[in-house]
């Protein structure tokens, strides 16, 4: 990823703070991943200074104990952000949390959901709970900000500047509108790593109407596809499944990966290879699972030649059948 791209990338979210009332230097809440916090116990020198020069607090979502939801509505409430970045699920806990201990949250005027499904029920519940408005926003690691919702909230608009869009069939092929495809990107402003019709790994319904816009730009129809849960220890805390999906970053043995929480204390992880790995790399990965999972944690590693996706077409890269009451 070149300083094109980066820039572009940057002037994409300034843009779109900008669409749903914030701007540069307004107060901001992140519920985002960190993993130096969880395994460090603090976010690194570079991060503070970016959050100091950024006006924004960093909530960790990797991790969410009871006590910690109630020091974020602290948090929240006393900082008074404009606007709040969150992983879908991140922000459902934390109001789910809110109602269940009957807090009450000052309002906050635009909460920016990503990295997940957001649903009209999850919408209308966080809207209801946080006294909040609730946008989508839809993006990956690989190709940035791709598209989110404006203001009327009907719809997500592509950021044409950036990516070419296009919801395809498994041939390669354009579906008609309405019809469930998989997305594509092209990259218009990487040139050190170009990705051409790159297959994201999400599902997407093309829009009935491609005449309808949003922000004065084209609509991707709802985004389906890749799902992470909670993972739930003994004691109630909650481990984000975003973090496990960061174990396997830059393993090039690994072809697909799913981690499953079968009980409190039990978790399998299922590993499509290209080749089989160093034990030496097993026990890292178990090594980092126990850290946040607890010492008594049961990991067991699978090996199936491919793993397949669900019923609906989504690969569940983390998935747990533990609820959280």
């Amino acid at each position: 990823q070149d300083n094109v791209y980066k820039a572009m990338n940057w002037a994409t979210v300034l843009y779109y703070n900008h669409a749903v009332g914030k701007e540069l230097g307004d107060r901001e809440v992140k519920l985002w991943g960190s993993e130096r916090d969880i395994l460090k116990g603090s976010i690194g020198a570079t991060s503070k200074i970016k959050n100091f020069l950024y006006n924004r607090r960093l909530l960790n979502a990797f991790r969410m104990t009871p006590e910690t939801c109630r020091e974020y509505v602290k948090t929240i409430n006393h900082f008074r952000p404009v606007s709040i970045w969150s992983y879908v699920d991140s922000i459902y806990q934390l109001a789910r949390f809110v109602e269940r201990e009957g807090l009450e949250v000052k309002p906050v005027p635009a909460t920016i959901t990503t990295a997940g499904t957001l649903t009209e029920e999850i919408r209308e519940f966080v809207e209801r709970v946080l006294s909040t408005k609730v946008y989508n926003q839809y993006g990956s690691r690989e190709v940035g900000p791709v598209a989110a919702e404006g203001p009327e909230q009907k719809g997500l608009a592509i950021f044409e500047w950036c990516q070419y869009v296009e919801v395809v069939d498994s041939e390669g092929k354009r579906v008609p509108p309405g019809a469930t495809g998989e997305i594509v990107i092209t990259l218009l402003s990487n040139y050190t790593m170009p990705l051409i019709r790159y297959r994201i790994g999400d599902m997407a319904t093309a829009p009935a109407n491609e005449d309808q816009t949003t922000l004065g730009m084209r609509r991707l129809g709802t985004v389906t596809g890749r799902v992470t849960d909670y993972f739930v220890r003994k004691d109630g805390t909650l481990v984000h499944g975003e973090y496990f999906t960061h174990l396997f970053y830059h393993r090039n043995w690994v072809r697909r990966f799913q981690v499953v929480q079968e009980d409190y204390d039990a978790l399998t992880v299922n590993l499509e290879c290209n080749e089989v790995p160093a034990p030496s790399e097993e026990e890292e990965i178990r090594e980092m699972i126990l850290k946040v999972m607890g010492r008594d944690c049961q990991v067991r590693f699978e090996y199936p030649a491919s793993i397949q996706p669900s019923s609906s077409g989504k690969y569940l890269y983390t998935f747990s059948k533990v609820g959280w009451n």
